[in-house]
Parts: C-alpha cells; structure tokens; sequence
C-alpha cells in the first residue's frame, strides 16, 4: 500500500509538471487571410509579438485568465512536490485545492471559444482554434488533481491501518454527523426577537452614520474656514 501511495503521489507530480511545460507549446492556433500563428501557453498569458506572421504592429495582449491559470499550475506542482518530499502535512491538501481551482479554470477555457480568454489586441478578425496540446494539458492539469487525491487518501488508510484512527472519509462523515446533531440544539430566535434585534441594528447604524455626518460636516466647515483666513 505504501508503494501504490508513493506512486500515485509521484504519477501526480510528474502530471502536473507536465501540465506546466504544456505552457512552453502551441495552445491556440491564430489564423488571418491565410497565414497562420501558433500561440504557446505563455503568450497567451503574457502576449506575443506576430508580427512575423500578419505583418507590422500585430500583437495579442496579455490574458488574465491564462495567467491565472499559469500561476495556479505552477503552485499546484510546488505544492504537489513540497507534498512529496516534505514530511510535513498539508502540502497535498493546498495542492488539491489549487489544482480543483485550476482544472475548473481551465475546463472553463476548453468548454468556450479561445476568442473568449485570448486578448488578440491588434489582430483584428483572427480565427483562433485550440490545439491538441491544450487539450493534453487540460486532461493531464485534472489527472493530476484525481491522481493526487487518490495518492492522499491510500496514503492515509495506511497511517490508519498503523495507528488505528479512522480515514479520511468516515472522520469526514463523523463530523458531518456531530455538526448535523449541534445543529438541532440551536436556539432559533422567534419573529419578535428577529424584529426586535434588526431595528436596534438599524437604530445603531443610522446613529453611526449621523455622527460620522456630523464629524465630516464639521471638518469640511473647519478646512473652508482655515483656507478661507489664509
């Protein structure tokens, strides 16, 4: 078992790497009047110069969502490798929720047209298509968030087969249940105190707001007056 978890854990750092270098390869595909341009991952986070292509002055603009996506697949490795090597816990669980944020992101892209996340700038009536790499990256970025996550918890019914407590899933349902019990010992208030408690909230805040009237009033007559005598 140490050894299948050991594996899923490195298969998960080899496919979120993987997933960054995909960045350095043609993600879209820019095609105008006939001449084409490929656009590698950090162009259309950064921008790129096509001017080779489609003549003088034809530049995308930077992409805030690719570089978003970007950032995100260069912690998610750290994290995943940080996962790896250190002996502390935690790392695969930032790891796990950066790369869910990142495969969301980019099943966004994959789901919409390019033209939707690539700022072309100048290069105006640019058709744009995704490439096969980009389709690579976006499938290997999701392994690796699954791959990770199934490393974690053979991972952890290891430790639990040593120690003793419970996995990862029966103290999730265990604590599901107690929040579920605690939840029905609440006191709910009835309508008079609801009504009771906002209009002293409102009362509250409407004095709040007429002494910082009054404070504010009182400042502005004060500078008009000081300019005013100089």
């Amino acid at each position: 078992m140490k050894i299948v978890s050991i594996f899923l854990r490195v298969l998960a750092v080899v496919l979120a790497v993987g997933t960054l270098v995909a960045f350095f390869f043609p993600f879209v595909q820019a095609t105008l009047s006939g001449a084409s341009a490929d656009i590698n991952g950090l162009e259309c986070a950064l921008g790129a110069d096509l001017s080779k292509e489609f003549g003088p002055e034809m530049a995308s603009f930077k992409g805030s969502y690719f570089i978003a996506s970007l950032i995100l697949t260069a912690l998610a490795a750290v994290t995943m490798i940080a996962g790896l090597v250190s002996k502390k816990k935690g790392w695969n669980g930032v790891a796990i929720v950066l790369g869910i944020l990142n495969s969301i992101l980019l099943i966004s892209f994959i789901a919409n047209q390019p033209s939707a996340y690539v700022d072309m700038g100048r290069v105006f009536g640019a058709t744009l298509t995704y490439t096969a790499i980009f389709t690579a990256a976006v499938i290997g970025g999701i392994a690796s968030v699954v791959v990770c996550i199934a490393g974690v918890l053979v991972k952890d019914a290891v430790e639990c087969k040593e120690t003793g407590r419970l996995p990862i899933l029966k103290r999730v349902v265990k604590f599901l249940r107690e929040y579920k019990s605690e939840l029905k010992k609440v006191v709910w208030p009835g309508p008079r105190s609801v009504v009771k408690n906002t209009l002293v909230v409102l009362g509250f805040c409407g004095i709040a707001l007429l002494l910082i009237w009054l404070v504010d009033l009182g400042l502005r007559e004060l500078f008009e007056l000081c300019f005013k005598t100089n």
